[in-house]
């Protein structure tokens, strides 16, 4: 919000909340009266879902729907872990990704704990809550940012998006300050919209 803009985030209290519609068909009205959409993508996902997807995964697709401008954030954790995973399918190792992710980041913390100060990079980067697991939505959401697979348009015309790896808040405030700050830009994308 020290950019000027009117943040629309449920987390915030900045969501006008109608008594007469639910959570979720709130979030969806805000994302269908913003001029832009921010999303961020994260190991894990929130606890509320419908119809087996999060509010944020559906709050991703209405946007599209709506074709607003968006900008998308992505923990490079989940890059990494998609990427890794990717190769593991490609040599036809079966596996669940949350399941073994989770195992994975397990064993690092073991190894880091009795080597000690062997692995601190390996601990930044995987962060120091050891009982949260990555879920495999995640995933999802950054096949659907980057319009891969099933999620490629039917039509076969690529939706204007960008999604940026960020690795800490630093980098996250740093590219959201370029990017949000370059208010000539904003306000042409707004104006084509």
């Amino acid at each position: 919000n020290t950019l000027g803009y009117d943040v629309l985030c449920s987390k915030e209290g900045t969501i006008v909340a109608d008594t007469r519609l639910g959570n979720f068909d709130n979030c969806y009205k805000a994302v269908e009266d913003c001029d832009l959409f921010l999303g961020i993508i994260r190991p894990y996902t929130g606890s509320g879902k419908k119809g087996g997807k999060s509010v944020t995964f559906q709050e991703f697709e209405t946007a599209r729907k709506y074709n607003k401008p968006a900008w998308y954030i992505v923990d490079k954790r989940v890059q990494w872990a998609s990427e890794l995973c990717r190769s593991l399918v490609l040599r036809n190792k079966p596996l669940n990704m949350s399941q073994w992710i989770t195992g994975m980041l397990s064993t690092y913390r073991k190894m880091a704990v009795r080597k000690e100060k062997k692995l601190p990079k390996v601990l930044d980067i995987f962060g120091p809550d050891n009982s949260r697991r990555f879920s495999e939505e995640c995933f999802e959401m950054e096949k659907f940012v980057n319009q891969k697979d099933e999620y490629l348009p039917s039509d076969g015309k690529i939706i204007n998006n960008w999604m940026q790896y960020c690795g800490n808040l630093l980098e996250m405030k740093t590219w959201i300050k370029t990017n949000f700050g370059n208010y000539e830009m904003i306000d042409s994308i707004v104006n084509e919209a």
